[in-house]
């Protein structure tokens, strides 16, 4: 028998902001967390007592009472708990759902497989330099929910989305939404590379105008074709696209004749950056902002952390930070980007969760670019075996084990790249982590050789 509790499963950053958020319209709550010691556990004992928990396992009859279930996107929604609420047509909601339920502000939503969080980046930066007002959240940094209190004192909300938070949203209106690209990931979350691709097209669902990257089919708008359609894409484009053209031996981004900015004066010139670019200069010329404030900021946005983040070079060695890579996509991004700035060769470090992908589409890329590879984690008896025909491997049981491996095999004109093609999560807590580590354990082992010699 039902009742009106509204059930949050996860207790995360992201179902703390739904707690939150919902503990302020006075619903009556129970929050669930398959694990033990969830990170908000303390502040939920401390803040909010009248609020019941359970903890571990979830049994398939633990979540039939709920009015509706709110779940974080970490949280499969494969469990037999979560198909046993869905069966018995309990609402599964998630985050996103609840902010799209409330806010008032014209929305820019983005996606993708890889570059999603450089897009963001890159229109919020827009968005400073034309004193534009925005919150900026959702995968990336503040938890949506947390953008509503600030609501009344901005002009335009921006979303980074993961196929994970699209899954549970219902009722998203984006005046732009954007789908850069589509590489096999989480596929041990989505069943299969179709699933996931219909996941990530849910973004384009009551949009005003859809942005696509026109050379990756799976982003092409399959419905709602009375929608505004805008491409981008490395070619000369026809208006209204947006694309690269050549004018008196300049490369300039344009929009179909129109040329905006000339590719020599981006911050990031690496090809899928250019993409990224491309797609942001069309966010924001879709939302009015003056092409001065595009240009600036695409002229003075260095990148993110953990993005193919340059850590240093010594001896002619260059040592680069690319943990966000959790995808094959993003790696195979960052071995052809690299590749071309460099002498010699790459020295990869790979390996962490696997996430079911199907890891041959690495081939190409590893077998023209790489000299050595480094295998770490879970995934590391895979990688072995798929690439042991391809270029020497070797695996590994830590990164700080790779890293001294990588020194040894490195010369001048080489780079050694972590580019996991995995998630952290069989070693750490997030990417963000293992990157971080991988800048620690670089740094200490330069210093001590330069401080030995």
């Amino acid at each position: 028998m039902l009742n009106n509790t509204t059930y949050i499963v996860g207790l995360g950053k992201t179902g703390w902001s739904c707690l939150e958020y919902l503990n302020a319209k006075a619903l009556p709550l129970k929050v669930f967390d398959t694990r033990t010691e969830p990170p908000q556990l303390a502040a939920l004992k401390h803040n909010y007592p009248h609020i019941p928990y359970q903890l571990g396992p979830l049994a398939a009859q633990d979540l039939l009472n709920a009015s509706q279930i709110v779940c974080s996107p970490g949280v499969d929604l494969q469990l037999p708990a979560l198909v046993a609420a869905a069966n018995a047509k309990i609402p599964i909601i998630g985050d996103i759902e609840l902010f799209a339920q409330s806010s008032q502000r014209p929305l820019v939503a983005v996606t993708g497989s890889n570059g999603k969080s450089t897009v963001v980046s890159l229109v919020a930066e827009m968005l400073k330099v034309a004193a534009v007002s925005a919150g900026v959240g959702g995968n990336l940094g503040e938890p949506a929910l947390n953008l509503l209190a600030q609501e009344a004192k901005v002009q335009w909300q921006i979303l980074e989305l993961s196929s994970f938070q699209l899954a549970t949203t219902f009722s998203l209106q984006p005046k732009i939404a954007a789908l850069l690209n589509i590489t096999p990931d989480h596929l041990d979350r989505h069943q299969d590379l179709a699933t996931y691709q219909a996941i990530k097209q849910r973004i384009y669902h009551n949009a005003q105008t859809v942005i696509f990257n026109r050379q990756d089919a799976r982003t092409f708008p399959m419905a709602n074709s009375a929608q505004q359609q805008l491409s981008f894409g490395l070619d000369a484009p026809v208006f209204p696209h947006f694309g690269l053209r050549t004018e008196q031996g300049r490369v300039w981004l344009c929009q179909g004749q129109q040329l905006l900015v000339p590719q020599a004066s981006l911050a990031l010139q690496a090809p899928h950056n250019v993409l990224n670019s491309l797609c942001a200069l069309a966010i924001g010329l879709q939302m009015g902002l003056p092409q001065f404030a595009l240009q600036q900021a695409l002229a003075q946005f260095k990148g993110l952390a953990h993005r193919c983040q340059w850590v240093g070079t010594w001896q002619g060695i260059s040592w680069i930070n690319d943990s966000k890579a959790t995808n094959i996509g993003a790696c195979i991004a960052a071995l052809y980007s690299i590749g071309h700035q460099v002498s010699g060769k790459i020295i990869l470090i790979a390996g962490g969760q696997g996430k079911g992908v199907d890891f041959s589409a690495l081939q190409l890329a590893v077998s023209t670019q790489v000299k050595q590879l480094l295998v770490i984690g879970e995934a590391g008896p895979l990688l072995s075996k798929v690439f042991a025909q391809y270029v020497p491997v070797l695996q590994l049981p830590s990164l700080e084990a790779a890293i001294i491996a990588a020194n040894d095999v490195a010369t001048t004109g080489d780079a050694v790249l972590l580019s996991p093609a995995c998630s952290s999560l069989d070693q750490y807590p997030n990417y963000r982590v293992r990157g971080q580590e991988f800048i620690e354990r670089v740094t200490q082992l330069k210093q001590g050789q330069t401080n030995a010699s």
